[in-house]
């Protein structure tokens, strides 16, 4: 910078030699464009060592107000902007500020309570998905200042140890267990089982629910509780101990949709447990009480198939299509059930319904099909044609007969079909109120009168049940457990030896359920096909029932 001043004495110097004493009285009146011309002149000589000074003193100011702006978030602190905007240039800014009362909220806090309108309890969630002790204790704080009602004090402790417990607080469960203890409310109970199931401890976790139900009296509250102590001892194998808990509370719930809660639950045991008899009578009672419950049709449905009651599988997806009348998957299903019954022109009817909202396994299911197994429309466009013909052949009327008296021919069989499954659903429905949660208790002892004149005598030993008769001299009984006025029975047939004649053993037909009266005893058996046959027996004697 020094270097260049004679260079700029030298212009100026030049300027002045050069303007006569007269110019110079011309532009006296214009001193003021002589000063800003020298100074536009020295600007541009001088212009990096200048440009460099600007920089320095804009950094210089910059710092100034992000200091003063530091301090003042510094200041804030627990009302509004930490949460936002603190950082460690807080800290180096003001380290001799002074430690915040005892009674200030943390950052943490600050942050919930600038969000009053959210519900705290779905705040508390969201912490546990963001692992976050912090906010958690924030919230829980938060929780405390805000609810005086005791019982809901009690739900909010025992949701924060819950919640302490899942980002790995080790003493948390131990709180929840003196909690349990020390309160009346069943909520610290579900949450100490929800600990127990988190680390697959589902026996204690069962045994923690059924505990809290001693707290509780609200039907729909009990109804939860105890699916929650079913599915635990489910999962442990102790099914029967599953169904004993909820059966038990069948007897004294009235409430629609417990009801139906608890039946679902019982189903779900029985189906884990593949007792498929005892889910066929749960589930429709599920049913019942939610009649327009998608899942629950669908669920049902679709056991039923696999289980071969392909009647009532297709009652069931068809009232799920009166719900989803689009549902490309039900009307896939549909299809295949169509086919298993020998029903190929529905059956494709129903793959190609499936195929226009965009079911491609439905495609596949067609594709496997010929024209012989019910592609009735190409088969139609075939024979159109053919009569078309100069020369038809005698056969084509024949084909086209034999396609219009097939098309009659199913819909008749759907409709028979149709018609069993309702009468099933029925047998299943008294069934099961008879068997779960009935105060009816109608002996199945005495004798009975089958139709075709076969006279059958029943006994029972405790809850076994035991029929038996001759036909031609061969020895038939039906055996089975009683609960109520309800059994589920098997129906076997003694098996004699070709050459000798002698009784072998006892071999198993077929199965099904029994519901008794006063005077009349009804037996639905399922053949090995899924087909279901019944029977009616009608009281002759009648022995007193011992309980």
């Amino acid at each position: 910078m020094i270097d260049q001043l004679p260079i700029a004495l030298s212009i100026l110097g030049c300027i002045f030699l050069l303007v006569s004493p007269e110019m110079i009285n011309a532009i006296a009146g214009l001193w003021a464009w002589g000063l800003l011309i020298a100074v536009v002149v020295v600007l541009f000589i001088f212009r990096t060592p200048v440009g460099q000074l600007v920089s320095s003193v804009v950094k210089l100011l910059e710092n100034i107000v992000t200091r003063s702006e530091d301090a003042d978030i510094a200041f804030k602190a627990g009302q509004v902007e930490v949460a936002v905007k603190a950082s460690s240039q807080i800290v180096a800014v003001a380290p001799e500020q002074a430690p915040p009362p005892a009674d200030s909220e943390t950052p943490v806090e600050a942050a919930i309570s600038s969000n009053t309108t959210q519900n705290l309890v779905s705040q508390m969630f969201d912490a546990v998905r963001k692992r976050s002790a912090d906010e958690i204790d924030a919230i829980y704080k938060k929780m405390k200042e805000t609810e005086t009602d005791p019982e809901k004090r009690i739900q909010h402790e025992a949701l924060y140890w819950y919640s302490r417990f899942e980002v790995g607080d080790k003493s948390a469960i131990t709180s929840l267990e003196e909690l349990a203890k020390r309160e009346s409310s069943a909520d610290p109970f579900v949450w100490l089982g929800f600990c127990y199931e988190a680390v697959s401890d589902f026996r204690r976790a069962g045994e923690t629910y059924e505990s809290g139900l001693q707290k509780l009296t609200d039907p729909k509250q009990r109804g939860i509780l105890l699916t929650y102590a079913a599915t635990a001892y489910t999962n442990i194998g102790q099914a029967d101990k599953a169904a004993t808990l909820l059966t038990r509370e069948l007897s004294v719930q009235t409430d629609r949709a417990t009801l139906s809660g608890l039946y679902k639950a019982l189903a779900n045991v029985y189906k884990e447990a593949n007792k498929t008899h005892l889910y066929l009578l749960a589930v429709e009672k599920a049913i019942e009480s939610d009649p327009n419950n998608v899942d629950l049709l669908f669920d049902a449905a679709y056991a039923l198939n696999e289980s071969r009651f392909r009647a009532l599988s297709l009652l069931h997806y068809q009232s799920i299509l009166a719900f989803q009348p689009d549902n490309a998957g039900i009307l896939n299903n549909i299809g295949v059930l169509y086919q298993a019954l020998s029903m190929p022109i529905r059956s494709v009817a129903a793959y190609k319904k499936a195929m226009e909202f965009g079911n491609t396994l439905a495609s596949a299911n067609a594709a496997y099909l010929l024209m012989n197994a019910g592609f009735k429309n190409e088969a139609q466009k075939i024979l159109d044609e053919a009569k078309l013909a100069t020369d038809v052949h005698p056969n084509v009327g024949g084909a086209m007969s034999a396609l219009s008296e097939k098309t009659v021919k199913e819909e008749e069989q759907r409709e028979t079909v149709l018609d069993s499954g309702l009468k099933q659903q029925e047998f299943l429905r008294t069934c099961a109120h008879e068997f779960f949660d009935s105060e009816n208790v109608y002996g199945f002892e005495g004798v009975w009168i089958l139709s075709g004149g076969y006279e059958v005598t029943s006994s029972r030993t405790d809850r076994q049940l035991e029929m038996t008769w001759e036909v031609g001299k061969k020895k038939r009984r039906l055996i089975g457990q009683i609960s109520g006025s309800a059994a589920l029975v098997s129906y076997e047939e003694m098996q004699y030896g070709q050459i000798s004649g002698t009784e072998l053993m006892f071999s198993e037909i077929s199965s099904g359920y029994a519901v008794v009266s006063e005077s009349v005893m009804e037996i639905m058996l399922y053949g090995s096909d899924g087909s279901p046959s019944f029977w009616r027996l009608d009281r002759q004697t009648k022995v007193e029932t011992q309980l």
